[in-house]
């Protein structure tokens, strides 16, 4: 029998070359890992919070008009400052703590750490490397995907996401009048209500277990401010009013803008061909605090100007509505799905700024093809006080939801908006779509993606239908 000399390597078999290779995968995700921690330990270090909530003195000497100066003494172009540096090390110094904003403190030391991204990528690594080896330990037909999908029962039972009533907003649109529940043309199933039939409805939303409305003003006159957007006998107003006598259980949010009382069309005052954003959010804060004065339980600042949650929630504390809440419309774009709505409100920008930057609302709506200025509006609101964000339209913007559930604690909202809706209809009256499924599958697939609230003109009919399913 043949016998290995001391200088010849004993050859590993194929378990053995495994384990190692598990073994030298755990251990370098292990060492990443505490990385992590360390990484994570020194942003909890600055100024007592996350990192993105702080401002901090980015190191690199610069000139005195802000450009860098080159070993020679010779002022270069000014680079982009960013908080990591090309070695992929932070250096980041604490705030004084005495009062003085704006000012560092020299003193303290700059703490250096190393970047997030490779450490998340090193990390992803060292996953996809654990999953391939459990992969090559277990796959087919140790796992059969498809047994979790055998029957309803089962599927019911590992399903991730359910979509419940207590997700819903049902929108209400009331306009100036009396005896009203007239249909909307470009709106399947929706209606125009007056003050004192929206009570009923409201009560009709309340007995199918939907938690709340959120009422849509359509007054009587118009004029360039839109007064009648803040009367006390304002035509939202009324309802609050109303409806809190019928249904004073019944959640009332009010969406607070001005485009439906102008007679322009804009969210806003319009001053020298452009909008006055300062302006506006003054007036913004009094049409809140009118409907905080009638009864409402949250308002929703729909105009995208910039500011105006800061301008509403002083209003409503310095008027003692402490408990009022605010849903900011945070990341609303500038979106082609709103037509339906827009017929629906008669809110839709005056036919006489053809030619001009305010023949649309892309000069404060965000644009589409944008997602960090999503994050940055909503962190903005937050921090000038608002309960709720909300991310509008839904379907389009699945992603920016994904995000915002990821980045932020805050409740988040989705406007499941009229296009939406009736793309869908229009489809399913066309027999291309089984209509009731593929509301679920719609609504699901919003909560899906992170929205905590969604508001939806098909509220009633998901209610039904889960009603009639227990």
């Amino acid at each position: 029998m043949k016998t290995l000399s001391p200088a010849q390597p004993k050859k590993r078999t194929q378990s053995q070359a495994h384990f190692q290779k598990e073994e030298s995968a755990r251990k370098a995700c292990q060492q990443v890992l505490a990385i992590a921690n360390r990484f994570f330990e020194a942003v909890a270090r600055i100024n007592d919070g996350p990192l993105g909530e702080n401002r901090g003195d980015f190191v690199g000497k610069r000139g005195k008009n802000g450009g860098n100066r080159g070993k020679s003494g010779e002022k270069t172009a000014r680079k982009k400052k960013t908080l990591w540096n090309s070695s992929g090390l932070c250096n980041y110094r604490l705030r004084k703590k005495n009062g003085q904003s704006g000012r560092v403190d020299r003193s303290q030391p700059r703490f250096r750490f190393p970047c997030p991204l490779p450490i998340i990528h090193s990390i992803l690594a060292c996953q996809t490397e654990q999953n391939i080896h459990r992969e090559f330990k277990m796959a087919f037909p140790q796992i059969r995907m498809r047994r979790l999908r055998a029957n309803s029962a089962i599927r019911r039972l590992v399903r991730q996401t359910t979509l419940t009533v207590d997700d819903l907003v049902y929108p209400l649109f009331v306009k100036a009048g009396e005896g009203l529940k007239q249909p909307i043309k470009s709106m399947t199933g929706c209606f125009h209500f007056s003050p004192d039939t929206v009570a009923a409805e409201a009560a009709e939303v309340a007995s199918l277990g939907i938690p709340a409305v959120i009422l849509f003003g359509l007054p009587k006159a118009k004029d360039p401010k839109g007064s009648r957007a803040w009367a006390e006998d304002g035509v939202v107003q009324l309802a609050i009013r109303e409806i809190k006598k019928q249904t004073p259980d019944l959640l009332v949010i009010t969406d607070v803008c001005l485009c439906e009382y102008t007679d322009h069309g804009h969210c806003g005052l319009i001053k020298d061909g452009q909008i006055d954003n300062d302006a506006t959010c003054e007036l913004l804060a009094k049409v809140a605090l009118s409907h905080a004065q009638a009864g409402t339980d949250i308002v929703a600042p729909s105009d995208m100007m910039d500011g105006r949650v800061k301008y509403i929630r002083e209003a409503l504390e310095q008027n003692g509505f402490h408990n009022i809440a605010i849903m900011s419309y945070a990341a609303k774009y500038a979106s082609a799905f709103y037509g339906p709505f827009r017929d629906a409100a008669e809110s839709a920008p005056s036919a006489d700024f053809q030619g001009t930057a305010l023949k649309d609302r892309k000069t404060y709506q965000m644009d589409p093809a944008n997602s960090d200025q999503a994050m940055a509006e909503i962190a903005l609101d937050i921090a000038e006080g608002a309960d709720i964000i909300m991310v509008k339209p839904a379907i389009p913007y699945l992603d920016i939801i994904c995000r915002a559930n990821q980045r932020f604690d805050t409740p988040i909202a989705a406007y499941n908006v009229s296009g939406e809706y009736m793309m869908l209809n229009s489809a399913a009256d066309s027999g291309l779509l089984n209509r009731q499924p593929a509301i679920a599958e719609m609504l699901t697939s919003i909560k899906r993606a992170g929205a905590d609230i969604i508001i939806t003109y098909f509220a009633k009919d998901v209610a039904s239908q889960l009603k009639n399913q227990k």
